[in-house]
């Protein structure tokens, strides 16, 4: 028989939950009853940019989103209690940042709308892929809205940093893009997990298959790609709402679409669900709800341990067995049997097991807060950077010395081909030689004789050239006359300047006007001179360079492909070897422009990334065993130069952050017993640090917030600020 006080009618209830995108506001109407929740109505609004909207903005693109959404609702009803799911750049330090606080709460204020918590949505949608699939989540989550793009990093199902950017490009470049700022880890998660808010979904899987990934990227292998349903941050939202009230999801919601998640005006009312899940995220709430006035900065949706859901499964097994048997025993005293046996209690005896029935139980609630009562102290420590430099010398002759600052280097060559066309920029000179007669006048008393190339100055200084050997007789006395002969001349050089007229005089060299002098009958002709484009030797050697230039990144890109993912190449070519192949014209030859044609084989150094990892560990290890523990070691070679073809040189900058060293044994037994107020003193004067922290497993209502008695039950975990 069932106690008639025990039994209650399960009312409706119905919550909004608000999701706050870039460019989209969606309202979720979800009722519930039994336990049990399902959505009712939902309703999409866009707006240019949430973040930069005034409050006008805010109001009409909200009310738009709830109304819509409310006009599932029966007639009469409106919904007030709200959640909220936020980007994750709106909350600093578990708190919604001051700016989008107040446009929060004047919108709540403005729309009647009662917050009583927020959800990240890219932390819900991580903790719902850790739900559906058994374990915590390592991967790259890709958002894609309409015009913005997000993409965060996820680490056992944590969000550990995320980056965003408008939409300018296909969606897989821009995450390759992206992915490069992610410069603090060694490898990247090799799975990536797309949500989009666009409808082709089967186009957006092919250009993600589809791309090649920078090979600069760590992956350990190509990436896998996870296409989530459309509508999936609805549900993580939602799901996550759902688990933090205590609730359950109706089954055929918890994989919904998001063309699934609409309304059913008929559908079935939800029956209580028989299986308890076995892990779930929920409610930690340091204050009533309802008492906070709209006040979202003070509550915190945060996920709760599988452990913890057990142990609070545990003690209120325990509760409901006492109870049971005190029940049954008021029943008996209410409802006696009429033939009850001489073994049977009488009702005195009865009575007196009560109060130590209840002291007993009163006596294992105690016992079980404290003996099982847990905590987390989160200790968030601001980190010291610190930073070494160390000059370096990369070596294919020599084996890894860390102490000696020199690494190991293997030679790594690739031969590429090209041609280049050039402009001929080389000028010359091209014409003819002025050609003639002259009559050569002697007064030598011997016979002479003139060889051909015999040169002939003219009386403008011009040069000529006998163009044939000649004789001339000797003067026998003062009566014999001077002797002449003809001969053939041609200009020294070519132009015009030397078609000569007629009657110019010549003299030859070596003799004197008075011996010999020569003369030319008739005018000289057929000199010519124009100047032309031709190709030097400094163009070749110009278009050499220039081709060696151009092949040189690709020859990057072809050495890149001849190494593993733990081989880094030296970033500049330590030499370049240039084979000439072919070229269009000759030096010197007359030409506009030509074409050379040739091989370029490169050469590089390539080294093992740990090798320089131990050397930017060496460099650190001293400061980091005094000052604390060495956390996100990051280095880079900088000032590289080539020291001869087997040997480079460079500058290693190594930086890394140093997090304090804590004995947290010592600072449990610091805080143990103590309030929430006494052990934030404590641990804000512990070095570094600007925030703790605490979290009560369980957290049950009504009592104290004191740390557990016992500092066995008390974990501190420490994260960078």
């Amino acid at each position: 028989m069932n106690l008639p006080f025990l039994r209650k009618k399960e009312e409706k209830e119905y919550f909004l939950t608000l999701l706050l995108r870039d460019e989209k506001v969606t309202a979720v109407i979800f009722e519930k009853i039994t336990g049990v929740v399902r959505i009712i109505g939902k309703k999409e609004a866009y707006v240019n940019n949430l973040e930069t909207a005034t409050l006008e903005e805010w109001l009409e693109v909200l009310d738009k989103a709830i109304s819509g959404a409310e006009s599932a609702l029966p007639e009469g009803i409106e919904t007030q209690e709200t959640i909220f799911g936020i980007k994750e750049n709106w909350v600093e330090e578990t708190k919604i940042k001051k700016e989008y606080l107040i446009k929060l709460k004047k919108t709540s204020d403005a729309l009647g709308l009662i917050p009583i918590g927020f959800l990240i949505i890219n932390e819900a949608i991580a903790h719902l892929l850790q739900q559906e699939e058994g374990a915590p989540v390592s991967g790259i989550l890709v958002e894609i809205g309409q015009k913005n793009i997000i993409v965060s990093l996820l680490r056992a199902g944590r969000i550990i940093e995320a980056k965003r950017t408008k939409i300018e490009d296909d969606a897989a470049k821009i995450t390759d893009r992206l992915l490069h700022h992610f410069t603090s880890y060694e490898v990247l998660p090799s799975r990536i997990i797309v949500l989009s808010d666009k409808d082709d979904n089967e186009t957006l899987s092919q250009t993600f298959i589809g791309h090649s990934w920078s090979k600069s990227l760590p992956f350990l292998h190509v990436p896998q790609i996870t296409l989530l349903p459309k509508g999936f941050d609805i549900r993580a939202i939602l799901f996550g709402a759902a688990s933090q009230m205590g609730l359950e999801m109706l089954p055929q919601e918890k994989n919904a679409t998001e063309e699934e998640l609409s309304t059913e005006e008929n559908a079935p009312t939800p029956q209580p669900q028989e299986e308890e899940k076995e892990e779930e995220f929920g409610f930690i709430k340091e204050e009533d709800i309802k008492k906070t006035s709209g006040k979202a900065d003070s509550l915190k949706i945060h996920y709760a341990t599988k452990q913890h859901q057990k142990l609070i499964t545990t003690i209120w097994k325990m509760v409901f067995s006492a109870a049971k048997k005190i029940f049954a025993a008021v029943r008996l005293l209410r409802f006696p049997t009429f033939t009850r046996s001489y073994d049977q209690p009488p009702r005195k005896k009865i009575l007196l097991f009560i109060p130590p029935a209840l002291v007993f139980l009163a006596i294992v609630i105690l016992l079980s807060y404290v003996f099982f009562l847990k905590a987390t102290i989160t200790l968030v420590v601001k980190p010291e950077v610190i930073e070494q430099k160390q000059a370096v010398t990369f070596s294919s002759v020599t084996p890894t010395d860390v102490g000696k600052k020199i690494i190991a280097a293997q030679i790594v060559n690739v031969e590429e081909e090209g041609k280049i066309t050039k402009p001929a920029t080389g000028k010359k000179d091209l014409g003819e030689k002025a050609k003639g007669n002259i009559t050569i006048y002697s007064n030598l008393t011997n016979e002479q004789t003139f060889s051909k190339g015999t040169v002939l100055t003219a009386t403008n200084k011009l040069e000529f050239l006998l163009d044939q050997t000649v004789k001339v007789a000797s003067v026998s006395g003062a009566s014999d006359g001077q002797k002449t002969v003809k001969a053939a001349v041609i200009a020294k050089d070519i132009g015009k300047e030397f078609n000569l007229p007629s009657g110019v005089k010549f003299t030859l060299s070596s003799f004197n006007a008075a011996s010999v002098e020569a003369k030319n009958e008739e005018a000289f002709s057929g000199g010519t001179k124009k100047e032309v484009s031709v190709v030097s030797k400094k163009d070749v050697e110009d278009a050499v360079s220039e081709l060696t230039k151009q092949l040189e990144e690709k020859a990057k890109k072809d050495l890149e492909g001849k190494i593993d993912s733990k081989t880094k190449l030296f970033p500049l070519i330590t030499n370049a070897k240039f084979s000439q192949k072919n070229i269009s014209n000759k030096i010197d030859e007359e030409a506009k422009s030509f074409t050379l044609a040739g091989s370029v084989t490169y050469e590089n150094l390539s080294y093992q990334e740990n090798d320089l990892r131990k050397l930017a560990k060496d460099l650190l290890k001293e400061k980091g065993n005094r000052l604390g523990v060495l956390d996100d070691i990051s280095y880079q070679v900088e000032n590289e130069q080539k020291k001869n073809d087997g040997e480079a040189t460079g500058i290693i900058r190594a930086q890394t952050f140093l997090l304090p060293k804590f004995e947290k044994e010592k600072i449990g037994k610091q805080v143990e017993g103590k309030s929430f107020d006494d052990a934030q003193n404590t641990l804000k004067r512990l070095p570094q640090v600007v925030s703790a922290r605490i979290k009560l497993s369980p957290n049950l209502p009504l009592l104290p917030k004191l740390l557990p008695k016992l500092s066995r039950n008390i974990t501190i975990i420490v994260e960078k600020e």
